[in-house]
């Protein structure tokens, strides 16, 4: 966890425990929300894990030492020439060491674990990340979607109780009185439907980036300024984006080359397992003393034994161990086909998505176009029914296209920032 993290859990801390209110930022909700995942924490064990055994692979032709000591007493008997017991100590140390013929397999194989650990976090780490900022754009254009109701869930407040006024002046009929009392309640329980959804998502959007469910957080509602920044930064790395396509630098691509290359190194295991020597050297030398006096007293024995050892499973084709050989083989097979499908896959969808941006930007400024023009609509026709020169149903139709305006206007800016998510997560590139 790093000190930025760290540091932003401390500050929240306080403001949990006495029921604050504060903003927070996306890029403070992803950090909070990685921070408290689960399983990028118990990934990050396992990267430390690995790289530990990847740095320990050397270990295999450490030597083995051991020491000994044996006392051993002779009974007198009648095979013994004298009456004395025998007393012999004897202290032995002993080096072995054993080396196969896929040590540097191994060390290499280590190494390709710890690379394939490594990628599944990163892996985890973006998809964790894509999930907490969809939440959050969600839960923005929702905000936003209740900011807007809740000021023309006021305009049809007042829009009614001017036609109430001109109802009971007899300039009204009572058709367009009641009608205008029916959307202005309407839109009152609607914004209530809005407040209760927001809320129950923003309490599980809290549980998941592990904020106290008392703790009254403030989150960005302007959509418009988000995409800005995304947009920014975009223009900024889209060279890299396009050259992660063309080379088709993946994360999903890495991993699998990875677990290729893992493939591989577990059949030149198994073959060496199944024809490969293994060479042991073994040294075993220490002092002998023993009472009273013999010949072997004050003694250093020592000795050195070479040994190598042949598998022999290889003379028979139908050994348990070919038939791994043939599993190893199969395995290469098979991710060598979910490599290549992979490639192809992923070089469409980022392109698709790339695509898409373009075109979500372009159908953005068309709906900035209509938001203009329905707002400067509903002012005009607001004004002219103040004055009596615009029928309820007009005023109506107006505030209703407004209304759909704005809504279709920060729903498209969402899908646009999901693309970009979509984008980071595949590329593993962050835009922002």
């Amino acid at each position: 966890m790093n000190k930025k993290v760290l540091s932003l859990i401390f500050f929240i801390m306080p403001i949990c425990l006495y029921a604050q209110e504060f903003f927070l930022s996306l890029d403070e909700a992803v950090e909070l929300g990685c921070a408290n995942s689960e399983d990028l924490q118990t990934q990050e064990i396992r990267v430390k894990a690995a790289e530990r055994k990847s740095g320990n692979s050397w270990n295999a032709i450490i030597p083995s030492l051991n020491l000994s000591a044996a006392d051993t007493v002779n009974f007198p008997s009648k095979n013994l020439s004298s009456d004395e017991s025998v007393n012999s100590f004897s202290l032995e140390g002993s080096a072995s060491v054993s080396i196969k013929s896929d040590l540097l397999n191994m060390v290499s194989k280590s190494k390709t674990d710890f690379e394939i650990e490594r990628m599944q976090y990163l892996l985890a780490f973006y998809g964790v990340r894509k999930t907490l900022s969809d939440s959050y754009f969600d839960l923005a254009e929702l905000k936003r979607e209740i900011e807007i109701k809740t000021e023309a869930a006021k305009n049809l407040e007042d829009i009614h109780a001017e036609s109430k006024a001109k109802y009971q002046r007899g300039f009204l009929s009572e058709t367009d009185y009641l009608a205008s009392k029916i959307l202005s309640e309407k839109s009152k329980a609607e914004l209530s439907v809005l407040k209760l959804n927001f809320n129950q998502q923003l309490q599980s959007f809290k549980q998941v980036i592990g904020l106290d469910p008392e703790t009254e957080i403030t989150m960005q509602s302007d959509l418009a300024e988000i995409q800005n920044a995304f947009a920014t930064s975009y223009k900024k790395s889209k060279a890299e984006i396009e050259s992660a396509m063309q080379t088709q630098n993946f994360p999903e691509v890495r991993l699998l080359e990875y677990q290729k290359r893992s493939a591989e190194q577990n059949l030149k295991a198994k073959k060496t397992e199944i024809f490969g020597p293994e060479f042991n050297l073994s040294y075993n030398g220490g002092p002998v003393f023993s009472y009273p006096k013999t010949e072997d007293t004050g003694r250093f024995k020592n000795s050195v034994t070479a040994r190598v050892s042949i598998p022999l499973d290889s003379l028979f084709s139908t050994s348990k161990s070919r038939e791994e050989l043939r599993d190893c083989k199969d395995e290469i097979a098979m991710v060598s086909i979910q490599l290549e499908n992979k490639k192809k896959s992923l070089t469409l969808e980022l392109k698709n998505l790339m695509q898409q941006l373009d075109e979500q930007s372009a159908a953005l400024r068309t709906y900035s176009q209509l938001l203009e023009i329905t707002e400067r609509n509903v002012t005009l026709c607001q004004n002219n029914y103040a004055k009596g020169l615009l029928d309820f149903q007009s005023l109506k139709n107006a505030s209703s296209e407004y209304l759909d305006a704005q809504v279709e206007y920060s729903s498209k800016i969402t899908e646009i920032l999901k693309i970009y998510s979509a984008i980071e997560h595949i590329t593993a590139k962050r835009i922002r």
